[in-house]
């Protein structure tokens, strides 16, 4: 058997510093804590769920690709929850090319949710694949930092989650978005190659990482199939 050529090593980020993700208390059955990364892969921004429940599929992953309008969105939505919203949305990711097999119809690869706790009022982000574990993520602080007021006194958990969520924003946006342009891949298959001789452009192949096609826009509408039914984003309050 010949041997597979190496890959090249995935070069790191300041998003790979583990102080930068999200982490909550593991899963029934499992010992390590699930965590939430936000990554730049192959010029696509993406929000990458390790679940770290033991024989879950893919390893543990779920990830979430997207154009860079769809993540300015997100954070725009996470940004009006920090400001006092209380309003939750859900944003699918729906792709009809998988495994490199173009299907007949699209379906849901998997889906963000963003929303406020109704029990506590946190404010929580999850990404969520078809029968792969729910995991809500909250946003405050770390077990290093605490924020109090001037007087000593607490703050409510819905003001420390309100601060850290906007923090989240204003952080991971520039980050991203430079990422997007220092880390550009001229090579990548989501490129359009340059104008050929004849005057016509090159197409782009189909998106490399896992959904193909999900780039090319559809204002066509439509329900996707295949992404089940997680309920209501005010039904993680049952989870905290």
């Amino acid at each position: 058997m010949a041997e597979q050529p190496n890959r090249a090593p995935i070069k790191p980020t300041p998003l790979d510093v583990m102080s930068t993700w999200l982490f909550t208390e593991p899963t029934a059955g499992a010992t390590k804590r699930p965590n939430f990364r936000v990554k730049v892969i192959g010029n696509v921004p993406r929000f990458v769920v390790k679940t770290n429940v033991p024989d879950d599929k893919n390893n543990g992953r779920i990830d979430f690709n997207m154009d860079v309008e769809t993540f300015a969105v997100i954070m725009h939505k996470i940004e009006e929850l920090a400001n006092g919203g209380d309003k939750g949305y859900d944003v699918e990711y729906v792709d009809d090319f998988i495994a490199g097999k173009k299907l007949d119809k699209p379906v849901t690869i998997a889906t963000v949710k963003i929303g406020r706790d109704r029990s506590n009022g946190k404010i929580f982000i999850a990404v969520l694949g078809y029968n792969r574990p729910k995991i809500q993520f909250f946003f405050g602080p770390s077990k290093f930092h605490a924020i109090k007021n001037s007087d000593g006194s607490e703050l409510s958990e819905a003001e420390v989650s309100n601060a850290y969520a906007m923090g989240f924003v204003k952080s991971f946006s520039p980050i991203v978005y430079n990422l997007l342009c220092s880390e550009f891949n001229p090579d990548a298959k989501n490129v359009a190659k340059a104008p050929t001789q004849g005057g016509g452009f090159g197409g782009g192949g189909n998106q490399g990482g896992g959904g193909g096609n999900y780039q090319q826009r559809n204002s066509g509408g439509g329900n996707a199939g295949g992404g089940g039914d997680f309920g209501d984003v005010e039904g993680f309050g049952d989870w905290s």
